[in-house]
Order: structure tokens, then sequence, then C-alpha cells
């Protein structure tokens, strides 16, 4: 059991998050994202909304040291509860000046170097074929989900109707509705086994994909383009936290396409409602 006079459970997550599988990392980017979530859901409702077995998630809690999930929810609550220490603690130079400048250079420096890359070709293609779509299925788990809700009301703004999926099982049932005038969006900052199969169940109907993920990973090699969050196959973009600000980058240069495409640069539509009606 982690010791409850360290610098917090979330501390030690963050600390052990690269050496964590895909599916753990689900997990444990989730937990960071929102660290409420615990002391509210299930092992089995945590599992599907991060989208991973119930037993990866008994592994993540197994990994930082506890004996199951229930161990894992007290020590969260712990970090959450009036007398003790605030839920998100971190060191005061984690929130210095300095250190949200030096963030934002490594943004800018990345934002640079995938901008000059090959791939990022694909996003007029993709802006294209979104303002042309009849529906826009964005798919994301965990620390994701930021990016694709931002993004679904960005497109929402546009006039274009869209949809977060997040959950695995609902997921599975809106590729079986996708028409060919659909695209399948697909964000993800690591490997997903699962994303990897929806998005090759969304090209097989005929549906247009589109993956801002990680070159070299199985997503990428199913969708029909792909714009990628690194320079080369394999390359790291270090936390997660600034894989997020990338994905939002590359989703708000998206958005400014689709504007010129439609040409205007906001085209609300009067069925922006019935595009909401679909979200979970």
């Amino acid at each position: 059991m982690l010791d409850a006079n360290d610098d917090g459970v979330l501390g030690e997550i963050a600390r052990r998050r690269e050496e964590l599988s895909s599916a753990e990392g689900n997990v444990a980017d989730l937990v960071l994202t929102v660290p409420e979530l615990p002391l509210t859901m299930s092992m089995r409702a945590l599992a599907r909304r991060a989208g991973v077995s119930d037993a990866t998630v008994l592994r993540f809690c197994r990994i930082l040291g506890f004996k199951g999930y229930s161990d894992f929810k007290l020590a969260i609550a712990r970090y959450s509860g009036p007398a003790s220490k605030p839920l998100r603690t971190s060191s005061t130079a984690a929130h210095s000046p300095e250190r949200a400048v030096q963030r934002v250079k490594e943004v800018l420096s990345r934002v640079e170097e995938i901008a000059g890359a090959e791939s990022f070709r694909h996003v007029k293609t993709a802006a294209s074929r979104i303002a042309d779509a009849d529906m826009v299925y964005i798919f994301a788990f965990g620390a994701s989900s930021v990016a694709a809700w931002d993004f679904m009301h960005r497109l929402h703004y546009l006039g274009i109707k869209a949809a977060v999926l997040s959950d695995p099982h609902l997921q599975a049932l809106r590729i079986e509705r996708m028409t060919k005038k659909s695209v399948a969006l697909f964000l993800s900052i690591g490997y997903s086994r699962l994303l990897s199969e929806m998005a090759e169940g969304a090209t097989e109907r005929g549906v247009f994909s589109v993956a801002v993920a990680t070159p070299g990973t199985p997503l990428t090699a199913v969708c029909n383009a792909s714009i990628f969050m690194t320079k080369d196959a394999g390359g790291s973009f270090g936390p997660p936290v600034l894989g997020r600000y990338l994905q939002l980058v590359i989703l708000d240069t998206i958005a400014e396409e689709i504007g010129t495409v439609l040409g205007t640069e906001h085209h609300p539509s009067d069925d922006i409602e019935g595009g909401m009606h679909f979200n979970y």
C-alpha cells in the first residue's frame, strides 16, 4: 500500500505513467484528468469509461501497490477529504510561471515539428470530408475525451452534427448505424486496441476514418487519413498533458480549415440540437 504520507496517489500515478501498458495508461489518464471518478464509480463502470477490461483496472491498482480497487478508492478519498491535502497535489515549482512558460515552449516546438511532417497534409483532407459529412462520430477514451468534447462543440458551432462516443458498447452500436457520408474521428494519445478495432470496423463499412494519434500505431494503419502527434514512428510527446495540448491544436487547425471549406468562419445550423441528441 502506498504510504499515506507521500505526495499523494495522483503523484504516484503521474510518476509511473510511462511504465504502464496502453490499457493501463488509459486508466491512469482518466484518473489524472478526473480524479473524483473512482469515488462514485464501481470498478466495472470505471473500466467501461476508460475503455478497458475490469482486469486491467485491478492490475492498475496493484501496480500502484494496492490490494484491490477498494483500497485504491480509499486512497483517493483520503486525498480528497476536507481534512486532507488537496486532491490535485503538486509542488509549487510545478505551477511556477517559469514552468508554465517552459510548457508553452514545448507545445510550440512540437507543433512546429508536426506541422512540417508529411501527415499534416491530411488536415485539409479531414476538414473537407467532415464539412461534407452527414454526421461526425468522435471516438475517444480517458484523457482524449477532453479534446473530443471541445472539438464536438466547435463542429456544432459550424453547423455540423457531431457526437462524442466514449463507451465501448455504444461505439460498436454506432458503427453499425454509420453511413458512407459519415466520418469517424479517432483520438488517441497511446496504443488503444479497442479504438483500432472500432476504426477497422468503420473503414470496412466504407466510412471515412481519421486518426489523430502517434505514428506507427495499429490505429493509424487502419484509418483513411492520419495526422500524427509526433514526427517519427515510436516518437514520444512527453507527459500526457502535452499530448492533450497537441490534440487540441491539431483539432483547432482542422476546425479552422473546415470554416475555410464552408466559406465562412462560423456556420450555425438550426438543427445543431439534432446532433447533440446522440452524445453519450
